[in-house]
């Protein structure tokens, strides 16, 4: 944006300029092809307002060379996707960072075109909310104010002839980003919903300047109405970002508490289990969890880790079986299925610890194996007995109490608190259906504990209180 802000502006400004523009939309183009390498949905709801930007400047002042600048446009962009190499490089040594194996340009062109995340794009457009909640989103994070101040940069940009083009370009963009937006279902406890909006605050500052820069135009002469004008405008934006300093000087303060966090959950995890287990993991948040600690920490190099959140990855089933061939009946049966199997998971584990993350949507067949063990359930090669279950589900409660006690500072983080609050919503369930009442208005009460007043955690404790025989149909309780 600053690139094609700067040429479009210098163009305006002198005739001999002109070079200045073509050398910066150049530069700005780089920068798009770095930034279709990273995120290329950002990147691509950029271009239609450099198009209406550019197209506005070339009618005052002609461009030098269209065809020979377009040409050179393309090199620029082509030498900023260059960065996707890093894939294929980084995914065929050991360990691989790269979910799954990219060997084909099929492999390449499903993994880029963030093909495992579509599902959930053009559901958007027929949700009201949508347009709603991201407006309102922006507008918390700079400002009712200067929300509104923003509107009066706009106006002046594409009123002002010297400033059109920018103005035209900064509109378009603003415009292309929030209906970008619109096209994914909308989650404010998503952090990456920021990711997608932070072009629309950039840009939102961008013609909070404008106005600055239109009142000191319009106030002529007369310095001291000049000086007020952007003086009066600086002292708001001042305002606007004072009344956030208390919570950033907190944050800084209390240090990265979600890192804290998350290693403690690695703890609980798969950080704890015995040299050897296999960890088969449902959540994303635990399945990236596991992953980061294996994959970049270096943690636990000798636990097989079953992400059943990746295995769909184009790769990623074969990534596991070739790794552990031991694997891959459970492996092969999930992709099938859609279910682990609940004899082979036995059979495996009589020669080694395996556990699995609790699920609601286990099978009824899968709970009589299952004994708590902190994040996961241990699995064992026969159903275990009730007292065994109680003792188990007893001593984990104790470490999940403490964990909670000393890392409450994480948990105001809304990701981080979702994450908790539905492992231990998963947990009481599985243990309502075991039949351990005791043991899940425990783990129930626990998770209201991270976030009072949930309906369906609220009727299962009221179902337990009322009725403690076991849960046969979780349904009623799941959200």
């Amino acid at each position: 944006a600053w690139c094609l802000v700067r040429g479009m502006l210098a163009a305006e400004s002198s005739r001999g300029a002109r070079g200045v523009r073509s050398r910066f939309i150049c530069l700005a183009s780089l920068v798009l092809g770095l930034s279709l390498a990273n995120h290329h949905l950002t990147g691509v709801l950029m271009v239609p307002a450099a198009i209406a930007g550019l197209t506005f400047s070339a009618l005052s002042t002609r461009l030098v060379a269209p065809i020979r600048l377009m040409g050179i446009c393309v090199v620029m962009v082509l030498a900023g996707l260059c960065v996707y190499a890093l894939i294929p490089i980084r995914g065929v040594v050991e360990p691989s960072m790269i979910l799954g194996r990219v060997e084909t340009i099929g492999d390449f062109m499903w993994l880029v075109s963030a093909k495992v995340y579509q599902k959930s794009i053009g559901s958007g457009w027929t949700q009201a909310g949508d347009l709603g909640g991201a407006a309102f989103l922006v507008a918390e994070q700079v400002g009712i104010g200067m929300a509104v101040l923003s509107f009066g940069g706009f106006y002046f940009a594409v009123r002002i002839r010297k400033a059109r083009a920018c103005g035209v370009f900064v509109l378009v963009a603003a415009a292309t980003s929030v209906g970008g937006r619109m096209m994914l279902q909308f989650d404010r406890t998503n952090p990456d919903v920021m990711g997608y909006l932070l072009v629309v605050l950039v840009l939102l500052v961008t013609a909070i300047t404008a106005l600055a820069a239109a009142l000191h135009g319009l106030a002529g002469q007369r310095r001291w109405l000049r000086g007020s004008a952007v003086l009066a405008i600086a002292l708001f934006v001042c305002f606007s970002i004072s009344v956030h300093v208390p919570t950033t000087v907190s944050l800084c303060k209390r240090g990265d508490g979600v890192r804290r966090s998350q290693t403690a959950l690695r703890e609980l995890g798969a950080a704890g289990i015995p040299p050897g287990s296999v960890a088969v993991t449902t959540l994303y948040a635990t399945s990236f969890l596991t992953w980061y600690g294996r994959v970049v920490e270096g943690e636990r190099p000798d636990v097989r880790h079953v992400p059943l959140a990746f295995v769909g990855y184009r790769g990623e089933a074969a990534v596991l079986v070739q790794t552990w061939p031991d694997l891959a009946p459970i492996v092969r049966s999930y992709l099938v299925s859609g279910a682990l199997p609940a004899s082979e998971m036995a059979s495996l584990s009589q020669d080694r610890h395996v556990y699995v993350e609790p699920d609601p949507f286990l099978e009824k067949g899968h709970i009589q194996y299952l004994e708590p063990a902190g994040i996961f359930m241990a699995y064992s090669p026969e159903p275990v007995a009730m007292r065994d279950v109680m003792s188990a589900a007893d001593e984990s409660a104790a470490d999940i109490d403490d964990l909670l006690a000393r890392h409450g500072v994480a948990l105001a983080e809304p990701q981080t608190r979702r994450f908790v609050l539905w492992w231990l919503y998963n947990r009481a369930l599985v243990l309502a259906r075991r039949g351990y009442t005791a043991g899940a208005l425990r783990a129930a009460r626990q998770a209201l504990a991270v976030a009072p007043g949930v309906p369906e955690l609220v009727e299962l404790v009221k179902r337990l209180e009322s009725n403690p025989d076991p849960v046969d149909d979780p349904t009623p309780f799941i959200p």
